[in-house]
């Protein structure tokens, strides 16, 4: 349960065609998803890590950062 429990599909995260050094570049996603990825083991992306910080409070506050990264911590 909660925000991360979903399994990646069309209806939550959506990539482009294209994939760098081995890592899926994203279009789109649902602010879970997009924490997700920011926070994923599998697909460290320092690219997308700055892109990130760098246009989260275009859709979301800090502090519902801070909740999300403290959920996602928590697992």
């Amino acid at each position: 349960s909660g925000p991360f429990a979903s399994a990646d599909s069309p209806d939550n995260i959506l990539f482009e065609d294209a994939v760098m050094e081995g890592i899926p570049l994203i279009k789109a996603g649902t602010i879970a998803k997009l924490v997700e990825r920011v926070t994923l083991e599998a697909y460290p992306d320092v690219k997308y890590l700055g892109q990130f910080l760098l246009t989260y409070r275009s859709f979301m506050t800090g502090m519902d950062l801070l909740h999300l990264l403290r959920l996602r911590c928590n697992l």
